[in-house]
């Protein structure tokens, strides 16, 4: 019996996951091979009640029962295929059909009120079964874009609310030197070199508030960025990397900045390169100005993503910096009035426009490491 019962489970599945056309004249098949085994079976009966019939009743009845007796006994089999393709259509129906609509109309109806959280649970492989795993994938998109919209919801209130705290200082102080001179320079108490270190850190603090201006700009600016990807040999991408790392390694010539690359030159890859070159070349920036003496660089290009793995021999990253290094306005250290955080805020960003995402590790051996990821295409 266990046997049969593996046997039988075996063949449903195999029909749930055979193509839609199949299945179905896969029950007729069975609707057919079942009437007529019920024809054979009513015309062996039939043939036996006319045998009795005509030996045990007057002939008045014998004609009459003969008569509806032979119409099952010549025309069973029609009958039984007419019962038997109803029966499969149905059956087809409600193993086939309708339990693919009823999990597509119970995840659109939660889609439509906002309710994200119900997967779609039919599983074959036929053609709804396919529609269903494109609505699932449709699904978990509208809670990918969901999630990444509040984050970019959150990012904005952090971003507004470190500002204004930036803002307030400079304002701040300008504010307080301006009250000052106002009050005392009608007086004659305020001379001149007294009056020119005012000015001189009004001005200062006037920069600074460029510098935030510009900084929000700049921010504006990366969100509202599209990705316009070109077809590039890798070969050719792989000149302006070390064009870049060549720029760049003249700030510290001490440093010695080594890269490999996992790909055929010869490829291609569909990708935004002045999108990917920025990424590059703020990560490159950051490791240049931590590490110590080293700095390596791995390249990975394959079917579906570009990865760039940056990783320098500086102190690596603190927890706090391992949590909200990408954020911007991060401030667990300042220097010369930038904002440590808003290269990595850039890369985090035109990482995730471009489908990928950014990593930020310590490495076991000392320093850190960055992961850059780009959605590409790959010939």
């Amino acid at each position: 019996m266990d046997w049969l019962e593996e046997k039988w489970e075996s063949f449903k599945t195999k029909i749930r996951n055979t193509s839609l056309l199949r299945g179905l004249l896969c029950y007729f098949f069975m609707g057919f091979a079942a009437a007529l085994v019920f024809s054979l079976l009513t015309r062996n009966i039939c043939k036996s009640w006319i045998f009795v019939i005509g030996h045990r009743h007057p002939p008045r009845i014998w004609v009459q029962d003969q008569c509806i007796v032979s119409f099952l006994y010549d025309n069973s089999f029609y009958i039984y295929v007419l019962m038997a393709s109803g029966i499969a259509v149905w059956m087809f129906f409600r193993n086939k059909i309708y339990p693919a609509i009823q999990a597509l109309r119970e995840a659109l109806n939660n889609l439509a009120i906002g309710d994200y959280s119900h997967e779609i649970q039919y599983r074959s492989e036929d053609e709804l079964g396919s529609l269903c795993g494109e609505s699932e994938y449709l699904r978990l998109q509208l809670i990918k874009e969901k999630r990444e919209q509040w984050e970019e919801e959150e990012d904005q209130r952090s971003i507004n609310a470190a500002f204004a705290h930036d803002m307030r200082t400079p304002l701040t102080v300008m504010k307080g030197y301006t009250e000052y001179l106002l009050k005392y320079i009608p007086q004659g108490k305020i001379g001149k070199e007294i009056l020119l270190e005012k000015l001189n850190v009004m001005q200062s603090q006037q920069e600074r508030l460029i510098t935030f201006t510009g900084t929000m700009t700049r921010i504006r600016q990366i969100e509202k960025r599209a990705v316009n990807g070109k077809w590039v040999k890798l070969s050719e991408f792989m000149k302006s990397l070390n064009l870049a790392i060549k720029a760049l390694a003249k700030t510290r010539e001490e440093i010695n900045c080594c890269i490999e690359f996992d790909g055929e030159p010869n490829a291609e890859i569909f990708i935004d390169v002045e999108m990917v070159l920025e990424v590059f070349e703020n990560l490159l920036h950051n490791a240049i100005r931590y590490a110590h003496k080293k700095i390596e660089i791995r390249v990975q290009a394959g079917e579906r993503n570009l990865v760039f793995f940056v990783r320098d021999d500086g102190k690596g990253f603190t927890q706090r910096a391992l949590r909200a290094a990408w954020k911007v306005y991060y401030s667990e250290a300042k220097e010369d009035g930038e904002h440590f955080g808003m290269g990595l805020f850039i890369c985090k960003t035109l990482c995730e426009k471009h489908g990928g995402k950014l990593i930020l590790i310590n490495s076991v051996e000392g320093g850190a490491i960055v992961t850059a990821e780009f959605l590409c295409r790959y010939r």
